[in-house]
């Protein structure tokens, strides 16, 4: 900046490159340097972190697995909002609810996260074969169990990707505790946000 006389920005990345450079613990700093300003950030937004490496797993999600409809209740509510900027950056978005398919798939239409895809019965799936083509072919899947959404979730992972579930109610547990990442919606101290990376 001084000596060479290049932008304070440029200096920045100039000296983040020869710290990481010149030490392997340069990269391991800048990696909780990032996890710290993503959990602030979200904390500003009312999110509590409560596993700091969530953060940097959240950035890197394949598919967004909405547990509960209710949080689809509200047309201007953040939720909603997270959701479709999910799916226009291209995270697969799934709806896994006990909620009826056909009403769950109206919502999800209504506000804009699913336009097309396959709507599932889970109460129709009778062997993990066919939970397994369910859970990677459809967009909503309705009727799920708590059993079935733990599943769901496990098959999501074993197929290679990074699985964020977000979730409401203490039956989403299993599915929380399975996911890579996990942001509960609940009052302070209850079971999920208990066990989720963030709420």
């Amino acid at each position: 900046f001084m000596f060479r006389y290049e932008s304070f920005q440029g200096s920045i990345i100039s000296m983040c490159s020869a710290f990481v450079a010149a030490m392997p613990i340069g990269m391991y700093f800048l990696i909780h340097l990032a996890n710290f300003v993503g959990a602030a950030r979200l904390s500003k937004k009312g999110m509590k972190v409560q596993e700091k490496r969530a953060v940097m797993r959240l950035a890197g999600t394949d598919v967004l697995c909405v547990g509960d409809s209710s949080l689809l209740g509200e047309s201007d509510s953040t939720v909603i909002k997270t959701l479709q900027a999910f799916r226009d950056d291209g995270v697969r978005v799934i709806l896994i609810s006990k909620e009826e398919p056909e009403v769950l798939f109206e919502k999800a239409k209504r506000i804009g996260i699913v336009d097309g895809g396959q709507c599932v019965d889970a109460a129709t799936l009778g062997d993990m074969e066919a939970m397994r083509k369910a859970v990677l072919r459809s967009t909503v899947i309705g009727n799920a169990t708590s059993l079935q959404k733990s599943i769901f979730v496990d098959i999501l992972r074993e197929s290679g990707n990074m699985v964020t579930m977000v979730a409401k109610s203490e039956e989403d547990c299993a599915a929380v505790q399975n996911a890579d990442v996990s942001v509960g919606f609940a009052p302070q101290g209850g079971d999920v946000s208990g066990l989720s990376d963030m709420y």
